[in-house]
């Protein structure tokens, strides 16, 4: 969660105030920005637990009789002020994303704005589909955009053998393959905001990277890769472009030395998830806060409380099976076994490792997955795996906590109407727990290999019209459906899906091919994917 003063905490939470956003488009030639904040008709901002790379899709004002080609946005317009001295909207520039509040009355200025979003363009730039507006739509990732795409030709070999620190190892894979051609190390700087002992291993714990060939993969795959196969990833660390502010002091380098943020940005950093179950001190309260919509969704196929953990001892090459368990759990739901093998895990091989990582996998499937979803007025200080209070009966969630997994912003400054801005934030979130990356957990197979089977049935699907409420035409039944796999012995489907122009995926797990979805208005759009868990 970002820090806060108390006067810009009290009017985050306050949706009488003075609103005010600004997008910049920032030329990667010159590091000029361009505010083209009255150009933009609609925003939304996405961060999430599952995905680690936050996502922006933005709609853009481009009438033709309006602003004529020497106003044109569209980059291929070669009259245009905006595509001199080089093409604004094109691959490889930047785009940022300022919101900031003030007292009711009060104008928003350049000192309240805070940055939200930092991304890099190319992922698409092209006409808008709106009918009868002409525009641009634009979709693009942050800053790890740019890790992404950053290859690494051949192999090489990183840590030794006496075990090197992960951190240092990750540092060496950016300065060996990734040059940001920037002003700026920061863009390949690793900042670790966890405690690091006197080797620089993480918690004090032995996460070190042992003679390890890295290559013919993305920079941002090869320290992922890293992370995950020290056991950090899957015990509770996470790699992500994370928000610092101006003279933070909260990170360390890789050889240990405190950094000193000079100006506000989103930075490469190593977090610690909070296992915890103590609520940060922020609450969401109906009645003060408008909550706009919320939703619940109470499902047990994702229960898990007794988990087995096999591997093959480093040491003495002997395969180890260990078991932990939730009795709570058990007594409440039944056994629900899973196991977590060598071929999920493969670097893990000591008790000291995978003892912590079946506690990780307790914790996060041992419950009732209560799924929370709820919209406010725009709040930027809260972020994935944030675990918030609410109160007020109004929120499905009564007064209890939510452990965000999702965040959307969606913001509407207007483009050429110029009308009032509309921003909120939409918050979707696990009930009274943290849950960090929880699906990576569920797609753990066991010591015998798994095969998935994806089926070629894809993209948008009408909904079908099985009317709802006495037939009226207000909602549907929404059914997707995969044919069987007879020859295959199924453990279960797992299904992903999103409402057309709605930015969230949403995932869900079922054991027959079929899933039926509630509650959608007639004509809706789905697009959606399902793959098969079977054992060879």
């Amino acid at each position: 969660m970002r820090a806060t003063t108390g006067g810009e905490l009290t009017l985050l939470h306050n949706p009488k105030r003075s609103e005010g956003a600004k997008v910049e488009i920032v030329r990667k030639s010159n590091g000029a920005a361009v505010d083209i904040t009255d150009r933009v008709r609609s925003v939304s901002i996405n961060f999430s637990a599952d995905n680690r790379v936050a996502t922006i899709d933005a709609e853009l004002d481009d009438l033709f009789p309006r602003y004529g080609a020497t106003s044109a946005l569209q980059p291929l317009v070669s009259g245009s002020s905006y595509n001199s001295p080089d093409r604004l909207l094109w691959p490889d520039n930047e785009i940022k994303v300022y919101f900031g509040v003030n007292t009711l009355g009060t104008a928003v200025g350049t000192s309240e704005r805070k940055l939200i979003f930092h991304g890099v363009l190319g992922d698409s730039i092209g006409p808008s589909s709106t009918p009868g507006k002409r525009g641009i739509s634009i979709h693009a990732r942050d800053l790890a955009a740019r890790l992404q795409r950053a290859w690494i030709r051949g192999e090489r070999i990183y840590g030794d053998e006496g075990g090197t620190a992960a951190v240092a190892v990750i540092q060496a894979i950016l300065n060996d393959n990734f040059t940001s051609d920037t002003s700026s190390d920061d863009y390949k700087k690793l900042h670790v905001k966890v405690a690091l002992d006197g080797n620089n291993n993480i918690d004090g714990c032995d996460f070190v990277v042992y003679p390890t060939i890295v290559g013919n993969m993305s920079v941002w795959d090869a320290i992922n890769q890293i992370i995950g196969c020290t056991a950090a990833d899957d015990i509770g660390y996470e790699l992500r472009y994370s928000f610092l502010p101006n003279g933070d002091t909260s990170t360390k380098d890789n050889e240990g030395e405190t950094i000193t943020v000079s100006g506000d940005g989103f930075y490469l950093t190593l977090l610690a998830i909070d296992q915890s179950d103590v609520s940060d001190d922020d609450t969401v309260t109906a009645g003060t806060d408008v909550i706009h919509e919320h939703s619940v969704e109470i499902y047990d196929d994702t229960i898990r409380n007794d988990i087995d953990g096999v591997y093959r001892d480093r040491d003495t090459g002997e395969l180890m099976t260990i078991n932990r368990q939730d009795e709570d759990s058990i007594a409440a739901y039944g056994r629900r076994k899973a196991t977590i093998g060598q071929a999920d895990v493969p670097w893990i091989d000591t008790h000291d490792e995978m003892w912590p990582l079946l506690g990780v996998a307790i914790n996060a499937l041992k419950d009732v997955p209560v799924s929370d979803a709820f919209t406010t007025q725009l709040m930027y200080h809260i972020d994935p795996n944030d675990l918030i209070g609410t109160t007020n009966a109004r929120l499905a969630t009564g007064s209890q906590s939510v452990g965000i997994t999702s965040i959307t912003h969606s913001i509407a400054p207007g483009g050429s109407t110029k009308t009032k801005q509309k921003c909120t934030t939409t918050f979707t979130g696990f009930h009274d727990r943290r849950v960090g990356n929880r699906s990576q957990h569920l797609n753990y197979g066991g010591e015998n290999s798994m095969e998935q089977v994806v089926p070629p049935d894809l993209g948008f699907k009408e909904s079908s019209s099985h009317y709802l409420n006495n037939g009226n035409v207000d909602s549907t039944i929404t059914i997707l459906r995969l044919e069987p796999l007879p020859e295959w012995q199924v453990e279960h489907y797992e299904w992903i899906f999103a409402l057309e122009g709605s930015g969230q995926w949403e995932r869900v797990i079922t054991t027959e091919p079929e899933l039926r979805l509630v509650g959608y208005p007639p004509a809706t759009k789905i697009a959606w994917n399902v793959r098969a868990k079977v054992s060879k």
